[in-house]
């Protein structure tokens, strides 16, 4: 085992469709310059009683968010994510505009110099706060932040999926085509 050290190649592709049928994909994109993803599940851990004591424990998945810190995504990654137009270059933010459902993959290093990969299966970002700070006598650079929540698919309640480079039984070409379409569309078990 090995601990994570670091986080790169963040992508995304709209989900076109997920019915119980199966889920399918648009085209994987990159999203550069990658801080930090923060991923956290609701899940919680209920006991049901009986006999005088803890009869049995059932678990449930809550929500699932997930925080996006970003170097400077462009303006063309935000408005295909957030349902916004862009034309002649000049991004216009409606209260119409629906946001894309996504999936969300990325890379993240282990300190044995193994990579953990990573695909959200399903999700939503919202529109984020806008931060700008003056310059003073030393630059602070300002990332950007989303936020989204995110489901299981209608298709097989699959939410997440990883895979370890360096994990026992992991397939060398699981590892190279991870972040095609045709893998995304897969589900494991």
């Amino acid at each position: 085992m090995s601990m994570k050290v670091g986080v790169s190649g963040l992508v995304y592709a709209k989900v076109l469709t997920d019915t119980e049928e199966g889920t399918t994909y648009g085209a994987i994109k990159a999203i550069p310059g990658t801080v930090s993803i923060e991923n956290k599940t609701g899940s919680s851990i209920d006991n049901f009683f009986a006999d005088n004591g803890a009869y049995e424990n059932t678990t449930s998945l809550g929500e699932i968010t997930v925080d996006l810190e970003i170097a400077d995504p462009s303006p063309e990654v935000i408005a295909d994510i957030l349902g916004h137009k862009i034309v002649a270059g000049v991004m216009d933010f409606n209260v119409n505009d629906v946001p894309a459902d996504v999936a969300i993959g990325f890379v993240g290093l282990k300190a044995n110099g193994a990579n953990r990969l990573v695909w959200l299966r399903k999700g939503k970002f919202k529109e984020s706060d806008d931060t700008y700070k003056t310059k003073g006598s030393k630059s602070e650079p300002q990332s950007q932040k989303l936020s989204g929540s995110f489901v299981a698919l209608k298709s097989n309640g699959s939410w997440k999926k990883t895979a370890d480079s360096d994990a026992v039984g992991v397939l060398p070409a699981t590892i190279a085509n991870w972040f095609k379409v045709e893998t995304l569309d897969v589900t494991i078990g």
